[in-house]
């Protein structure tokens, strides 16, 4: 990344955001929601299926980051230091992703 943040700021000034992935679960999403059932106690339940990878991705990109560029990191802003993470958004029955990890749109009336 060190060298993507020296490439960028040759040409520009502009303040350079870095995002860390999603949270992706392993089985999707939907396959887990399935299986266990309920609504109730989901966010717990799918938080211990969480994949490793993003989370092990997120801290490198957090090191490569430090004091060059914002980071934002979505894993800790979603699922807090606890690590538990919504399966559902927030209010709703809908959960928050279909597939890997690209977030459900939702259109509040």
């Amino acid at each position: 990344m060190p060298k993507a943040v020296e490439a960028i700021r040759k040409n520009t000034n502009a303040q350079i955001i870095v995002f860390d992935p999603t949270i992706e679960f392993s089985p999707i999403l939907p396959t887990i929601a399935e299986a266990y059932g309920s609504t109730e106690g989901l966010n717990e339940h799918a938080s211990k299926l969480l994949k490793a990878r993003p989370i092990e991705v997120n801290t490198t990109l957090r090191k490569a980051a430090a004091a060059k560029v914002m980071y934002v990191d979505k894993i800790t802003l979603l699922c807090g230091k606890d690590r538990v993470c919504p399966a559902l958004i927030p209010g709703s029955t809908v959960l928050l992703t279909f597939d890997y990890g690209h977030w459900t749109l939702v259109i509040w009336n």
